[in-house]
């Protein structure tokens, strides 16, 4: 299984959106997110209101 990884902050929502799109329409359909940072619950919320939406 192909692994892939790219570090992205949450100033950068729409660009890592682009990147996890292109891999979800390439058949990847599982991915490992990790937020290095102190903000876990922002970063969850962003990212859930932002980027899973589009994902589904």
């Amino acid at each position: 299984m192909p692994v892939f990884g790219f570090h992205a902050s949450h100033e950068q929502i729409p660009p890592s959106e682009l990147l996890l799109r292109e891999y979800a329409d390439l058949g990847v359909d599982e991915f490992y997110l990790h937020h290095v940072g102190q903000d876990q619950d922002e970063f969850l919320d962003v990212f859930g209101a932002r980027v899973l939406p589009e994902l589904t």
